[in-house]
């Protein structure tokens, strides 16, 4: 039997969507861009595409929890 080979790890998109407007602090929050920017710089082995895709994804089903809120397209951490 061959030996098993380990998958790469998951990259927690939330944490470090949570890292970056914690990092960027910005007054009025961080746009979408804002937010992909400082993770793209983070993580350099990321694709591109699939960073945006799944930041949207992310940042949208944050937003549907409450754990963030959204101002004209400006990303701020709620209060819990």
């Amino acid at each position: 039997m061959p030996p098993k080979i380990k998958k790469p790890s998951k990259i927690q998109y939330r944490k470090l969507i949570i890292d970056a407007i914690t990092t960027l602090n910005k007054r009025y929050g961080c746009s979408l861009v804002d937010i992909q920017t400082y993770i793209l710089k983070k993580n350099k082995k990321d694709d591109e595409q699939r960073l945006k895709v799944q930041t949207r994804i992310q940042v949208r089903k944050m937003d549907k929890e409450d754990l963030l809120k959204c101002r004209k397209g400006l990303y701020q951490l709620t209060e819990h």
